[in-house]
């Protein structure tokens, strides 16, 4: 027979043992992972199995890949065990039931929710919510038009908007168009309400045009007109930038009811205009190139985005009518600078003041008596014109 104080022993240790029904969801620790189950403490000396069929709806999974020792799960109760009492669990029914309360509250409220591509089916993908949920190929892409790969998309997780819910069937059909084009909008509205002119912006190249460079600064374009692409001349936006790049831009201007953001690559960098070497002044010879020839000019690139400027009547000691008979686009010269105003971005230089035969021309202009042309200059050549006018007129 059993004593008083056998029986409080017995009676103590049977505490120690928690009562579990079929239906109910408990929380549990992992502590131990095989290949075909996962062992789970839920407490009171008590261990449940959850066989591999119930840790998720996806199949041909390793439980290794879901979750590891030590993590703590929600587990619902499908049997109360044998006479040893052991429990079989479900992961899968837990994480179903969670979801569907999620799925509902989401269908109700308009909710954005997000979901796990893990397969591609017939007629669009299934997404991991905790339960199954399938979304048409026609709602898979952004925008419009549907994707063209839908493999793609596997191993995404996608924000979806819920479009259609059957709580018998357990079945949930999803949009990531509708939730794309959603999150597009919020982020355009954010967007309106924080540019300011002069921002420092960063973007993506996403569209090239001849005239320019178009940057998506997250939900709305703003263009990098051709002439705010560098400090230096350029001919096609491609020179400068391809599709893809990140860029930092600066906010020149923006019309929220048109759309349009004026955007500056140029601006957010360096203006090489105010921070020219020492000896680019006044006297000083250095080396450039043609980048441009004009009817009565030549521009000269002396350094990336500076350019100075040669008149004709400096290009040579010789008298000369088209510049293209000296130099080509492209010509490597040295120049001579005889005016520079960086605050007005101006040049002017001179190459026939250091061709190698400009002393032996002045030399030469020394020695020769002077004539008409020396004392009169331009304004010989004025008097020839008028004169000439006055007779074709009579």
């Amino acid at each position: 027979m059993e004593t008083q104080e056998e029986k409080i022993e017995t009676g103590a240790y049977e505490k120690t043992f928690i009562n579990f029904n079929p239906g109910e969801v408990i929380k549990g620790k992992v502590v131990q992972i095989d290949a075909n189950q996962i062992l789970v403490d839920i407490g009171g000396k008590t261990e449940g199995v959850i066989p591999l069929e119930e840790i998720s709806f996806r199949s041909n999974l390793n439980p290794k890949d879901l979750v590891k020792i030590g993590d703590e799960l929600e587990v619902f109760v499908l049997k109360t065990g044998d006479e040893e009492g052991g429990l079989v669990l479900s992961r899968k029914r837990a994480e179903l039931e969670k979801a569907w309360l999620r799925i509902k509250e989401a269908k109700e409220t308009g909710k954005i929710i997000h979901g796990l591509v893990v397969e591609k089916v017939k007629g669009g993908l299934v997404v991991d919510l905790g339960l199954r949920g399938f979304i048409p190929i026609s709602h898979a892409g952004k925008g419009r038009q549907a994707p063209k790969n839908l493999e793609d998309y596997i191993g995404e997780t996608l924000p979806l908007k819920v479009l259609d819910m059957d709580e018998q069937k357990r079945r949930v059909v999803l949009s990531h168009r509708e939730a794309a084009e959603e999150e597009r909008k919020a982020r355009k509205d954010t967007f309106w309400k924080q540019i300011y002119p002069g921002e420092f912006r960063t973007g993506s190249v996403v569209r090239i045009v001849p005239f320019g460079a178009f940057v998506d600064l997250g939900g709305v374009d703003g263009l990098v007109h051709l002439s705010e692409l560098s400090w230096r001349r350029v001919k096609h936006p491609s020179d400068v930038v391809k599709i893809g790049d990140k860029v930092e831009v600066v906010v020149l201007g923006f019309e929220p009811e048109k759309e349009r953001v004026s955007l500056s690559l140029r601006k957010a960098l360096p203006d090489p205009w105010t921070q020219l070497p020492e000896e680019y002044k006044v006297g000083g010879v250095v080396s450039g190139t043609i980048s441009r020839i004009a009817k009565k000019y030549v521009f000269v690139e002396v350094l990336p985005g500076v350019e100075g400027l040669i008149p004709l009547s400096e290009l040579s000691h010789e008298r000369v009518l088209d510049p293209a008979e000296v130099v080509k686009e492209g010509e490597q010269v040295k120049v001579k600078i005889l005016d520079i105003q960086p605050d007005l971005r101006k040049m002017l230089l001179s190459k026939k003041e250091v061709s190698e035969d400009y002393g032996y021309y002045l030399n030469s202009q020394e020695d020769r008596p002077l004539t008409v042309k020396d004392i009169l200059g331009d304004k010989l050549e004025s008097v020839a014109k008028m004169q000439s006018g006055d007779s074709q007129n009579a």
